[in-house]
């Protein structure tokens, strides 16, 4: 895949660290998303500078434990919800997305994060996690973006002078209780533009029957509880010490149950996740 676009990435290789931060996206215009997602990928040499832009991949297990998949196959689904967001962007957004600042809500190793430097300059993005080893994790892979922890349930957000235009959320809605769901979405209301876009990710339904790693699942109460108000939660982890709130686990929801309890967001969109079918995309904007 790289071969046919050599004479170009060669060109951008020789300009890559002479080129003022501010103007590297405009570098990779030409190249598609999978073929950028490809130079993260690949332990290359032909791009030796190109390589030392990106950041590292995060190992096999790590990868693993974050997301449950590994290498191409994982790339593939960061590829798609990607694609997904610029062209949400592209068809509903008027704002060029090289001048938006990119909020990316549970950011993890920052698997997503390094995808849009394609698009968006390092320093208009920015990645928060409640978890202080994932950003840990990011730093060590050489990962360049404004990053900041969060408390569990997530009240605020860090770099208080930034307003976002964009922020996404992948497979984190999905494990949230309905109240840190509810904290976390108020949070970023507080700091979207007015015209901002937030896409997410949530479970379907039929996700319970399918799931196979968590044990002694009630999957008909949870088919049910989840018909019946749109909402379904199971904790994954054993109960925290000192009557501590349980905050991570299993979570589906329906779109109706979106439109009715989230009054401060309006559904805009929404679409299947074209390689990972227990992960609908869900555009919102402010109401």
């Amino acid at each position: 895949m790289l071969s046919k676009y050599h004479k170009k990435l060669s060109a951008i290789d020789s300009r890559i660290f002479s080129t003022q931060p501010a103007s590297i996206p405009a570098l990779f215009k030409d190249i598609p998303l999978d073929v950028f997602a490809e130079l993260s990928l690949q332990e290359q040499t032909e791009y030796p500078n190109i390589r030392s832009f990106l950041p590292a991949m995060a190992g096999e297990e790590i990868q693993r434990k974050c997301t449950g998949s590994t290498g191409r196959r994982l790339l593939n689904k960061s590829v798609a919800f990607v694609n997904t967001v610029v062209n949400y962007h592209q068809r509903y957004s008027e704002k060029e997305l090289v001048r938006c600042n990119l909020l990316d809500f549970g950011c993890g190793w920052g698997r997503l994060i390094r995808l849009f430097y394609k698009y968006i300059p390092q320093a208009q993005i920015y990645g928060v996690d409640a978890w202080q080893e994932s950003l840990d994790i990011s730093l060590n892979l050489g990962v360049k973006a404004n990053l900041g922890k969060t408390k569990e349930i997530c009240t605020s957000l860090p770099f208080a002078d930034v307003t976002f235009d964009i922020a996404i959320s992948f497979s984190v809605f999905t494990h949230l209780t309905k109240r840190v769901g509810d904290a976390a979405l108020s949070a970023i209301r507080k700091r979207i533009d007015s015209n901002g876009l937030l896409v997410i990710t949530i479970r379907p339904v039929h996700y319970w029957r399918a799931v196979k790693h968590i044990k002694n699942l009630p999957v008909e109460d949870l088919i049910t509880r989840h018909n019946q108000d749109g909402f379904a939660f199971f904790p994954t982890q054993p109960a925290p010490p000192n009557g501590r709130e349980v905050t991570f686990g299993a979570a589906s929801m329906t779109l109706h149950y979106i439109e009715q309890e989230w009054c401060d967001w309006k559904v805009i969109d929404s679409v299947k996740n074209q390689v990972e079918p227990f992960q609908r995309v869900v555009l919102l904007a402010p109401a």
